[in-house]
């Protein structure tokens, strides 16, 4: 069965959710933390980086970090969890 997802819903959910997320998401704090190892050995040495589905900013954090000449700019479907993102990392976009 092919359900239609509700992104409305899926929204209001996770921006409600979005200043308690962090204190679950240990799966999602781990990938961050490998993802922000390959940036940090592969990026360049400044301009723009854009993270899509930034959630809460964990990575976008780690990564503006250990790259400070680079600029994040994020965007997620949910707007609680941008806001919380750019409470982390406030030079983002």
């Amino acid at each position: 069965m092919n359900a239609a997802i509700d992104r409305k819903l899926v929204r209001r959910h996770f921006s409600v959710s979005s200043a308690l997320y962090d204190g679950h998401a240990c799966v999602q704090k781990h990938v961050a933390r490998k993802v922000s190892a390959l940036v940090e050995a592969e990026a360049p040495v400044c301009g723009r980086f854009l993270e899509i589905g930034t959630g809460t900013g964990c990575l976008t954090e780690m990564i503006a970090d250990t790259n400070p000449r680079l600029q994040p700019v994020i965007s997620d479907l949910s707007h609680g969890m941008t806001m919380t993102a750019r409470e982390k990392v406030p030079h983002a976009l």
